[in-house]
């Protein structure tokens, strides 16, 4: 019973996870362990059959894998246990808390893999009237907001795309080998989402609009090219809001 409830925890736990040479271990072993099973039992039904001594060799071979199979599940499994535990740990660090999304901390440590090329962009957002939605309907409807324009921008991205809480009502995406073309059309593709996607709270309509700045990676410090796509933000916000200010080299 104890090894059925330890499968079926690793199974459960570990399904989707990337650690295949350790799982591949585990139901390795587990095999091995049902095979000496096996074997002990066929030494029991057909001891009549076969000289005693050698059936006690054999039950003492079996004997002694399954003790040792059990015992490397059991290390397995604790490895397993807190590998799932540190990485659960570690997201918890990098996600914010709100929209479950990268915090910013971890969005520049994940940028420091990302190569550093004239086809990554920045795109920095910031929800227009903000303030006002959190004056006039409460903070829980303004959080509401940022997780939905967080799920909304979600829905446009792909994984390889970084995306980021910058703090506040402001959000922060990488965007790595793309055309200028395109990354024009991701923005502005993300600004009519929400501009046509208005939050739906508790029978309350409430329209969101978002000015965005986006800047080219120009050769030198990321975070200079953060504050042109910061200062295209606010040129847009200058504009009018619900548009998008681009600068590319």
């Amino acid at each position: 019973m104890p090894l059925v409830y330890l499968t079926y925890i690793v199974a459960k736990k570990a399904r989707y996870t990337q650690y295949q040479e350790e799982l591949s271990y585990f139901f390795y072993t587990l095999q091995l362990i049902i095979l000496c099973h096996l074997v002990f039992i066929s030494m029991v039904l057909l001891s009549f059959a076969i000289p005693e001594s050698t059936v006690l060799q054999i039950q003492t071979v079996s004997s002694m894998t399954m003790l040792f199979g059990h015992l490397t599940l059991i290390m397995v499994f604790l490895m397993l246990a807190f590998r799932l535990k540190h990485n659960q740990m570690k997201k918890v660090g990098e996600t914010d808390y709100l929209t479950s999304i990268l915090n910013r901390r971890a969005f520049f440590e994940r940028l420091e893999s990302i190569p550093k090329r004239d086809d990554l962009y920045f795109i920095l957002i910031d929800a227009d009237f903000f303030k006002k939605i959190n004056d006039d309907f409460g903070h829980d409807v303004g959080d509401e907001a940022l997780k939905h324009i967080a799920n909304q921008i979600s829905s446009l991205l792909s994984k390889a795309d970084l995306f980021a809480r910058f703090g506040g009502e402001e959000f922060i995406i990488a965007i790595a080998n793309i055309s200028e073309t395109n990354i024009k059309a991701v923005a502005e593709r993300i600004r009519q989402k929400i501009a046509n996607t208005p939050l739906l709270y508790n029978n309350l309509n409430i329209p969101l609009t978002l000015s965005i700045g986006v800047s080219q990676y120009s050769g030198a410090d990321v975070q200079d090219d953060i504050k042109t796509a910061d200062a295209m933000l606010y040129q847009a916000k200058g504009n009018g809001r619900n548009q998008t200010v681009f600068s590319f080299n």
